[in-house]
This record gives C-alpha cells, sequence and structure tokens, in this order.
C-alpha cells in the first residue's frame, strides 16, 4: 500500500542507506517506486578480478644493430645514392656486446662495406665506408638492366640489404 510507505518515506530512506545489503536492496527498490528517485551507486570489483597481462613481440637481437638505409632513386638509370647511419653501433661498449653475442670486428673493415648482387647471388661490386653515417654514391650503369640486391654492412657484420633495379 503506498500510503503506508509515503507515510515511513524518511525511515524506508534510512533503511536504503543502511549498510546491510539485504534491508538496503528492498529498501532501495521501494523508496525509488515510491519518491521516483534512482540512486547511483559505484560498485568496485574484487581486486583479483583484473589480470595483468604483459604483451611481448619477439624481436631478433641482431636486427635491433643493422644499419638505417635509405636508397634512391629506385628504379635508377645509373647513379644510386645510399644514404646509412650505424653511428650507434660504434658508440662505446658496444663492441663488447657485440662480442658478447658472438660478433667479431673484422680487422680489415673501416667502418663499413655496400656490396651489390645479382639477384642470383653473385658479388657484382664492393666499395668501402669511410663514415659511420653518410651518403654514398654507387655507379651501376655499367650493369645490365635488372634486378640487384644492394648490401651495406657495418665492421661487426650486422647488414641490411634492399632490392634495387637498373633500367
Amino acid at each position: 500500500d503506498t500510503a503506508v510507505l509515503t507515510l515511513h518515506k524518511d525511515k524506508l530512506l534510512e533503511a536504503a542507506l543502511s549498510e546491510s545489503w539485504l534491508y538496503s536492496a528492498q529498501a532501495k527498490t521501494l523508496y525509488s517506486y515510491l519518491t521516483d528517485t534512482v540512486f547511483l551507486e559505484y560498485t568496485p570489483l574484487p581486486e583479483d578480478v583484473f589480470e595483468i597481462r604483459k604483451q611481448t613481440e619477439k624481436v631478433d637481437i641482431s636486427d635491433l644493430f643493422n644499419p638505417k638505409l635509405k636508397v634512391y632513386p629506385n628504379p635508377s638509370l645509373g647513379l644510386v645514392f645510399i644514404e646509412y647511419d650505424f653511428r650507434q653501433n660504434y658508440e662505446p661498449g658496444y663492441d663488447i656486446l657485440f662480442e658478447t653475442i658472438g660478433k667479431v670486428r673484422s680487422e680489415s673493415c673501416n667502418k663499413g662495406m655496400v656490396n651489390i648482387y645479382s639477384i642470383e647471388g653473385k658479388l657484382l661490386q664492393t666499395q668501402e665506408l669511410k663514415n659511420e653515417k653518410g651518403l654514398k654514391t654507387i655507379d651501376i650503369s655499367s650493369l645490365p638492366s635488372g634486378t640487384y640486391i644492394l648490401e651495406i654492412s657495418d665492421c661487426y657484420e650486422n647488414k641490411t640489404s634492399e632490392k634495387i633495379t637498373k633500367q
């Protein structure tokens, strides 16, 4: 009966706000019906509901040290420009790191090498790099039209390659 609920609505509100989950739930329902009121409530989830997951991505450690490389124009009529940067690999302490992972510096190497291979893997040209970062120009005008592999490496055999096309 609504008349009885209206008469005792203060007691109903007190019960709705009490700590007892049984009485407060019933009282909230009745009080909401009687006064057209909505109780907003935050109920946190128990802590063990959440599980922290770590997403990992597998990375080959040798890929971290490959020289940064930009080759242009590609395709080319004769001259190919190579922007490279492997300064990181020559910073103090990296020699010890490379030895630890089994990479030993080549004694005959200055700073790095550029090699051009045929698509079949035959070595066609080799040029030495004298700086850890720079722009190297390679003349491929003597090569027949086709696809070639340009490979750049530092003195620890960290390599990056890219296909180039001679028109």
